[in-house]
């Protein structure tokens, strides 16, 4: 009764859009800018030990040209072609070892994730910025939307959906993205912008009513305050900026199912903020509120319901 009580009066919260009058349009020409160079993946073998899943490494050609590192990892079944997970990863992360990725590989998913663009992978950064290029990666681009980091973040994410997409092993109709945090806002943007992904799986998203973040000094949009408290007359540019990329303004454009979560003790990335995006999905949604977890361990009651989700989504049968 209680969880189901605070679920009912979160699910209360109601935030406007701030979607600037080209919002569409942006993004309409981000995504043909995008198209317009090869996708030019690589494979490489990667000695994983034992027989049950195979692995490669892998690059592709990101945004504006950007070579991203991943995995693709392939569980080694006879069932002929597989659903795919395409994971992605919270602030700071990289694509990480292989082997955090065998969870999703033992319920019967090959798997695709990839390094956030100039964080802690070998994917680098290599776009030159006219604001903020010394600072936090939010900060890259501050001034710009054309420029801003997340603008290149976004479209790494498309473009490792139409990776997994073009892989032989994978199911093209059974592709399914998640990520927490940062991750749960790549999620929402990959299946924001594109046709692909036939589920989202967002976990604690981040992103979210940047300008209430900025005030509250909540996660990396501290460096943003910071940056403003320095320079003030900047303000309205800076929140037109990030308008482009709050998950409030894309939430409208998701097409395929979402299953989602927070916690509502979570002061990083509050739960409030992303159930005021939440609202705005047009389709089949459902939402897993925790009352008492905070940002970073919502994972461990929600990991597994979520795994069995999107099992049942995609046609897997339970052991």
């Amino acid at each position: 009764m209680y969880n189901e009580s605070r679920t009912e009066q979160a699910l209360k919260t109601r935030f406007p859009q701030t979607k600037r009058a080209d919002y569409d349009a942006f993004w309409d020409e981000t995504l043909a800018l995008m198209h317009k160079d090869p996708l030019m993946f690589t494979r490489e073998p990667y000695p994983y030990p034992g027989t049950f899943v195979r692995v490669w490494g892998i690059t592709f050609n990101g945004f504006e040209g950007q070579k991203v590192y991943g995995w693709l990892i392939v569980p080694q079944t006879p069932s002929g072609k597989l659903p795919c997970m395409v994971c992605f990863h919270g602030g700071h992360g990289s694509r990480g070892n292989p082997a955090g990725y065998m969870a999703y590989a033992a319920a019967g998913f090959a798997v695709v994730t990839i390094d956030p663009r100039g964080q802690n992978g070998v994917t680098q950064d290599n776009r030159a910025y006219t604001s903020g290029a010394n600072g936090e990666f939010i900060l890259r681009g501050i001034l710009d939307e054309r420029e801003h980091y997340l603008r290149g973040l976004y479209m790494d994410c498309v473009r490792a959906v139409e990776f997994a997409a073009a892989q032989p092993e994978i199911d093209p109709a059974r592709i399914v993205v998640e990520g927490a945090s940062q991750g749960g806002a790549c999620a929402m943007a990959a299946a924001a912008f594109s046709n692909i992904p036939a589920l989202a799986l967002p976990n604690v998203p981040s992103f979210c009513c940047f300008p209430r973040r900025i005030e509250n000094r909540q996660a990396c949009l501290r460096f943003v305050a910071d940056y403003l408290c320095s320079c003030p007359e900047n303000t309205d540019r800076v929140l037109a900026t990030l308008s482009y990329f709050d998950v409030i303004n894309l939430a409208d454009r998701v097409r395929c199912p979402v299953y989602a979560s927070v916690g509502l003790m979570d002061t990083d990335a509050p739960a409030d903020f992303f159930i005021g995006a939440y609202h705005y999905i047009p389709g089949e949604k459902q939402i897993e509120v925790y009352p008492f977890n905070s940002h970073g361990n919502v994972s461990y009651p929600h990991f597994e319901k979520a795994l069995r989700y999107a099992a049942r989504s995609m046609n897997i049968s339970d052991g």
